[in-house]
């Protein structure tokens, strides 16, 4: 699987990341609708659609839509978390056949922990730009 499986956790991260934040949106929503009370509004109708009538109420319908929606996106979220924890096991894998150490260390801060290049650097002692040489071969 090799650099496939960097590669996978790298966009079951990013997708994971943009799952959470439709969750959070949603709940802000929620909370917002729960909050806010009832709406008011206009509508005409009646013979010949001239009066005008006011309507208030809660928006249970959007409310009950968003409800499923975080459901539907928790239950994503949460097989995407274990398909990350398989991706971050095979990336480990591939990683450990490496001979190289440096090679080795900075593949796991970037793919298995998350850092990105510069902090990587820091703590391998190296440039930015070594980090980015030294893994080009493997990724």
């Amino acid at each position: 699987m090799g650099k496939e499986a960097l590669c996978r956790c790298d966009e079951l991260r990013r997708e994971i990341a943009w799952l959470e934040n439709r969750v959070k949106d949603l709940r802000d929503d929620i909370a917002r609708l729960e909050s806010g009370g009832t709406v008011r509004d206009m509508v005409k109708g009646g013979s010949g659609n001239d009066q005008i009538y006011h309507i208030e109420g809660m928006p249970l319908r959007d409310l009950e839509r968003k409800k499923a929606l975080i459901g539907d996106r928790l239950v994503r979220l949460s097989g995407k978390q274990v398909e990350l924890e398989e991706a971050l096991t095979a990336a480990e894998e591939y990683i450990m056949s490496i001979d190289n150490s440096r090679v080795r260390q900075a593949l796991e801060h970037i793919y298995i922990d998350g850092w990105n290049h510069e902090r990587t650097a820091a703590a391998l002692h190296v440039e930015r730009s070594t980090v980015t040489k030294c893994i080009k071969p493997y990724v």
